[in-house]
This record gives C-alpha cells, sequence and structure tokens, in this order.
C-alpha cells in the first residue's frame, strides 16, 4: 500500500511502483483524478481495471465522468471494508487472468 497527497505524488508513485490496483478518494484536495486514472492507462493495457473510486459525494455526474474516462468501480462512503476488499480481490484476479 502507498500514500500520497496529491496528484504529482501519485502519479511519480504509480511510475515507480506500478500497483495492481489503485482505490483512491474523490474528495482529496490537489488530486486530478482525470490525470490519475489517464496516466494509469497510459501505462499498462490491462490498467483499465486498475482505479477505483471512493468518495462521499453524491455528484453523479462526477461519478459517471470518471467511470466514462475508465475508472472502474465506484465504492460510496459509508462503506463496508470488506465489500470493498472483495472488489479490489475480484480486479485483482481478472488482472492475473488476463
Amino acid at each position: 500500500m502507498i500514500d500520497a497527497d496529491c496528484s504529482d505524488e501519485l502519479l511519480q508513485m504509480i511510475a515507480e511502483h506500478e500497483p495492481d490496483l489503485i482505490v483512491t478518494d474523490c474528495a482529496l484536495p490537489n488530486l486530478d483524478l482525470k490525470a490519475v486514472i489517464e496516466h494509469s492507462h497510459a501505462r499498462s493495457p490491462t490498467a483499465r481495471n486498475r482505479v477505483i473510486l471512493r468518495t462521499a459525494t453524491q455528484n453523479e455526474n462526477q461519478i459517471l465522468d470518471l467511470l466514462n474516462l475508465g475508472a472502474v468501480d465506484h465504492v460510496a462512503k459509508p462503506f463496508n471494508a470488506y465489500i470493498v476488499v472483495a472488489r479490489c480481490m475480484r480486479l485483482i484476479d481478472m488482472n492475473v487472468a488476463n
């Protein structure tokens, strides 16, 4: 698990560590989620299965925009940790199978 405070730091960590999965909060300050999704997809052809959004917002347009851009899932707060882990494991298994 890696932790980042802003888009630039997160993009650098993605490049260095090539994570199997990115779970990010939509409400973090200084975080450009579109840039994160685009950067993640540019690094790997299988990256479309890598970004899960976590948010408390009910802004459906923002969520739909990010899902259409390539985020693979959305988890609304408050969330059940077991469900989030199950979704993460499913996506990792899908990446391994491909």
